[in-house]
């Protein structure tokens, strides 16, 4: 039973890292829509990749 719960938290962090990183190096495109936000942005979700 950890075992299986282990291999669930490794897939949920690892698709959380995955879709964070992936929007945090993409600021440029962000600036676009968003304007100067987008770094600061980009910023947080960085920070909440480094959680993950």
């Amino acid at each position: 039973m950890a075992s299986c719960l282990n291999l669930l938290s490794l897939l949920i962090s690892s698709l959380g890292f995955s879709l964070f990183y992936g929007l945090s190096v993409s600021p440029a495109r962000l600036a676009r829509t968003k304007g100067e936000k987008a770094y600061r942005l980009a910023a947080r979700y960085r920070l909440i990749c480094s959680y993950a």
